[in-house]
């Protein structure tokens, strides 16, 4: 028989993880730095807070771990078949979409070539009538939509381009690479250790 991980933590759980969280927090908040014997009990500190981090990651990890597991599966089951549906449904409306451009322009032929023939009086406004009734209509609803596409990247305005910062770190801080408008700069923090 298998262990198994309760999804929700009982009360007692999260109440004695919300106590170590809330002990930490306004330890933290009380915290003075004014000496170096401060400064070793705001590094004892940090190692609690550590710990405490260190146990809330575990246990949601406890909980979240089998549930994106079966997240993953469940998606690499459907992926094919929605994969195969999304085809479909655009393999069909492509075909009703091009039935209907030739539809479309087969009646707007036809009403423009009877139009001629009432103006030029080879054919009287009633019998047109009548014509313009037997073409019949379009029945597909067709929308047109207005996209954009880029057509020059070096034209585009400044304030519409981002950065991809995750690429720039990369290339500047392991590569060693020099990209114009980018420097780096230090900046100090805190590094958090065991004695």
């Amino acid at each position: 028989m298998s262990k198994e991980i309760s999804v929700i933590p009982p009360q007692k759980e999260l109440a004695e993880y919300k106590k170590q969280v809330s002990f930490v927090k306004k330890a933290a908040s009380d915290l003075v730095i004014e000496s170096a014997g401060d400064m070793a009990k705001g590094s004892d500190l940090l190692d609690a807070v550590k710990k405490v981090e260190t146990m809330i990651i575990e246990r949601k990890e406890q909980i979240t771990r089998p549930l994106m597991t079966a997240l993953a599966s469940a998606r690499d089951l459907f992926k094919p078949l929605e994969i195969d549906h999304a085809e479909a449904k655009i393999t069909i409306k492509a075909k009703m979409l091009a039935y209907a451009i030739e539809e479309e322009a087969r009646i707007t032929k036809e009403k423009s070539r009877i139009e001629a023939r009432v103006e030029k009086g080879t054919m009287r406004t009633d019998t047109a009538i009548k014509k313009m009734e037997g073409i019949g209509d379009n029945q597909t609803s067709i929308r047109t939509v207005t996209k954009i596409r880029i057509v020059d990247e070096n034209l585009i305005p400044r304030e519409y381009l981002v950065p991809d910062m995750t690429k720039i770190t990369e290339a500047v801080l392991r590569q060693k690479l020099f990209i114009s408008g980018v420097e780096t700069y230090e900046e100090k923090s805190i590094v958090g250790g065991s004695k």
